[in-house]
């Protein structure tokens, strides 16, 4: 049971790399370098993928008892910095994993992530319903910005932009949109059991703005500080506001 599973994790993350493969192919500048960091892309993105899930398939990853994967997030936080460390020579001018914001665009990614926070608290607000829970609000506010911001918005993302043609007309808003309609997919485009696919239209369209939003923020901010503390937020108070 738990390898048929593992290999239906496999199967769900190739699909949703390579659904995405030709457009990237296409926008990346032809040659060797740029060829091997795409493959530093899918393994990135794909064994990230297979490690999250971990606790819930072999109880030895499984430390922290709750109903939300802690164990899983506090995994992918820490693949995601094994993944930068070990290709960062390939993010070059790319390189979001910094404290320091670029000045000049401060005004506007502020402007921009509190907008997204408001307007993610009231979706929630109007079409959300749960009941309280602590541990869920407690989840929301420390792990999922830090654990999914590191590899999507500082690790693939980094590296995107480093592969994409400089003529390519609007080329940030290319890399920002490939890695968002990713993260899309890693949330909605799913597996079930006989590997029948659930794919949640709503939460893809949801998700994805979501992540380029995100996306466009720490391309400006030139960090991704930000958008780790407005996804945790945005997660938090959305939650927060469902539940009362």
């Amino acid at each position: 049971m738990t390898q048929n599973t593992v290999n239906r994790y496999a199967i769900e993350a190739f699909l949703q790399f390579f659904i995405l493969l030709p457009f990237i192919l296409f926008l990346i500048e032809k040659n060797r370098k740029n060829y091997f960091k795409i493959i530093i892309f899918s393994f990135c993105f794909m064994s990230y993928q297979l490690i999250e899930p971990m606790p819930k398939l072999y109880p030895f990853f499984d430390f922290i008892k709750s109903s939300w994967n802690w164990d899983g997030k506090i995994l992918g936080v820490f693949w995601g910095l094994v993944c930068f460390f070990i290709f960062k020579n390939h993010f070059t001018d790319n390189n979001f994993f910094r404290i320091r914001q670029e000045r000049k665009n401060i005004k506007k990614t502020l402007i921009v992530s509190v907008i997204l926070i408001f307007s993610t608290a009231a979706i929630w607000f109007a079409f959300g319903k749960s009941e309280f829970d602590m541990d869920t609000l407690m989840f929301q506010l420390i792990i999922p910005g830090i654990d999914e911001e590191i590899m999507y918005r500082g690790v693939l993302l980094g590296l995107l932009m480093n592969c994409i043609k400089e003529n390519v007309l609007l080329k940030s808003c290319f890399g920002i949109l490939i890695t968002a309609v990713l993260f899309g997919f890693a949330h909605a485009l799913q597996f079930g059991i006989g590997y029948s696919i659930h794919f949640d239209w709503i939460y893809f369209v949801q998700t994805s703005f979501f992540g380029y939003i995100l996306g466009w923020i720490a391309i400006k901010s030139r960090s991704i500080l930000l958008p780790v503390i407005v996804h945790n937020i945005s997660n938090f108070l959305g939650i927060l506001v469902s539940m009362l």
